[in-house]
């Protein structure tokens, strides 16, 4: 596989990821989803600092679960066949939409785990965290990747590199369709 094969079968591969955290973005667009606002962290503190904070809610995190789950499942069911010369892994469709779920979980998991590091580190749920805002979703969804398939670290590697820029980018395109309260 040339490079610039490699990096479009990268971006390729990441897509359900990727769709996994914008969708957890539109969930507060979306009626039944809107309406779960119970909090991830269900209130907790640890050492009197809330865990997550009320902005990371059930309802979000359940639509970007699903918004990219349903996206690896259109991929692999649809797209893969007129990409095949773009595809990371060649595996059944049944492997692959269950890797793009776990892939979801862990983008989006990895968010929290970011949000907590920053309450502990006394940084306010809406300010910068530069870098770790941009590849916390790449980085936990990757490495859950390569604990199931033999994915080269060149992989990984690009694809934090890549999406930490396609995710600067997109957070100031949200912003200015104020899908987001913040462009970081």
């Amino acid at each position: 596989m040339d490079y610039i094969t490699f990096i479009i079968a990268c971006i390729y591969f990441y897509l359900p990821a990727a769709m996994a955290n914008i969708g957890a973005n539109l969930g507060k667009f979306i009626p039944w989803f809107r309406n779960r606002k119970q909090p991830i962290d269900f209130g907790m503190t640890i050492y009197g600092v809330r865990v997550v904070g009320d902005h990371k809610n059930i309802g979000s995190f359940l639509f970007g679960v699903i918004f990219g789950s349903l996206f690896g499942m259109l991929k692999t069911l649809v797209f893969d066949r007129s990409m095949e010369p773009y595809l990371l892994l060649h595996e059944s469709a049944v492997s692959l939409i269950l890797l793009y779920v776990f892939m979801s979980v862990a983008a989006l998991c990895g968010d929290i785990i970011k949000s907590i590091i920053k309450r502990l580190c006394h940084v306010s749920p809406h300010a910068p965290f530069i870098p770790f805002d941009e590849i916390d979703h790449s980085l936990t969804s990757m490495l859950v990747a390569k604990l199931f398939f033999p994915i080269p670290w060149s992989a990984v590697v690009l694809i934090v590199c890549v999406f930490l820029f396609f995710h600067l980018v997109a957070n100031v395109i949200g912003y200015r369709l104020k899908i987001k309260d913040v462009p970081y």
